[in-house]
């Protein structure tokens, strides 16, 4: 075999063990992740069903929020957004002396 032969031989041989190494790596990672998958995906199925239930919480709130006694049997007093009262007289004073 020639010099250049050998050595392309050698280089070819070094980046096998490499990618042996990296597939030994590789295969102990997904082992991990496939010990982690079932926890993520119990996490991720209660989420979603906390998330649907914050999503009707938020739409029966926004009902009961726009409701007031125009719309409902509720009384005037109990709407929330009323005037508010006034604290002063709006009479001015007179300049009169009496």
């Amino acid at each position: 075999m020639s010099l250049d032969k050998v050595q392309k031989y050698d280089r070819l041989q070094k980046d096998f063990q490499k990618l042996l190494e990296n597939f030994h790596q590789l295969k102990i990672q997904l082992e991990d992740l496939k010990q982690i998958l079932p926890k993520l995906q119990s996490q991720n199925a209660d989420l979603i069903k906390e998330n649907y239930i914050l999503k009707e919480r938020i739409k029966e709130l926004e009902f009961s929020k726009n409701l007031d006694s125009r719309n409902s049997g509720k009384p005037p007093s109990s709407d929330v957004y009323k005037k508010p009262k006034r604290t002063q007289s709006l009479r001015k004073k007179s300049n009169l002396n009496v």
